[in-house]
């Protein structure tokens, strides 16, 4: 009789616990990006960069602004408009033709207008795994050399036509890297 009584206990205060838990911090829910993002496809360093993008981290001229750093916030790929995140992966005229060169050579239809709804769509569709894998390494290898070819813009003062850098890096590497993790080619 005792060892239920202590049972009993022992589970409510589990319970009282978990639900102090849940108050203090709140329900934890899987990102719906966390799955395109780290899926094992993906080249390490493409999904950094691309974690560090879809959560706003990634220090844009914007964000530099902001902090002091710097006195302009152009963009450094088109030279019009304020460099954030929305507009260096999908406002730019720069990456916006890379990124439908890669969605007309994938046959992708979907329109996405920022990381996030990007990621929700990949997981969302109704297309096959394999698919949803090819499509996930080369956003986030888009991303990627996105960032950096701004970053050659800024360290080198070269910009190159974006079928050139860009997507030709992106088929490469992340055919490369899908190669190399299925066996498949």
């Amino acid at each position: 009789m005792n060892s239920r009584i202590i049972t009993l206990k022992l589970a409510s205060a589990e319970s009282i616990a978990s639900n102090g838990c849940k108050m203090i911090i709140g329900d934890l829910e899987s990102e719906h990006w966390a799955e395109t993002v780290w899926a094992r496809s993906n080249i390490p360093k493409h999904s950094f960069m691309y974690w560090m993008a879809i959560q706003d981290r990634l220090k844009t001229r914007s964000m530099l602004k902001k902090m002091g750093i710097l006195d302009t916030e152009d963009c450094l790929l088109c030279g019009m408009h304020e460099e954030n995140i929305r507009h260096l992966f999908f406002d730019c005229v720069y990456s916006r033709k890379c990124l439908e060169q890669v969605k007309n050579w994938l046959g992708w239809q979907a329109n996405i207008n920022n990381l996030p709804s990007a990621s929700r769509w990949i997981n969302r569709a109704k297309i096959t795994r394999f698919k949803k894998i090819i499509y996930a390494a080369l956003l986030a290898g888009l991303v990627y050399n996105i960032w950096r070819c701004g970053n050659e813009v800024l360290w080198y003062q070269k910009l190159e036509k974006p079928e050139i850098s860009i997507v030709n890096c992106c088929y490469q590497t992340c055919f490369g890297g899908i190669k190399c993790r299925w066996h498949v080619f």
